[in-house]
């Protein structure tokens, strides 16, 4: 499924992939800026926001951090989660873009 999500988003206009700053896992960032990456012990780790995270909804697949984290943890591991991935990855890209100059 990690290939699967990393194909769809790097397809995504300013989208980059490369080794995570958090033990050089594969990450994807947005104007320079890590919003997801997988780590060794199969979990996805993204970048969501506070706010965003305070918003969710309770679901097993999440796993929030302790105290005050821009950070939650997705625990992926059914073809079919792939769908619930790719919303929570859509919404941390968003979040994590650097605001336009003109705006």
């Amino acid at each position: 499924m990690i290939d699967q999500l990393f194909g769809v988003l790097t397809k995504l206009p300013e989208v980059s992939e490369a080794p995570s700053s958090w033990g050089g896992a594969r990450a994807l960032a947005i104007d320079g800026r890590e919003f997801l990456h997988a780590r060794d012990d199969g979990l996805l780790d993204v970048r969501l926001t506070r706010n965003l995270i305070r918003a969710l909804d309770e679901d097993d697949r999440l796993i929030f951090r302790r105290g005050s984290s821009d950070w939650v943890w997705i625990k992926a591991d059914r073809p079919d989660d792939l769908h619930f991935v790719l919303g929570l990855a859509r919404c941390a890209l968003a979040a994590n873009r650097r605001a336009s100059p003109d705006t």
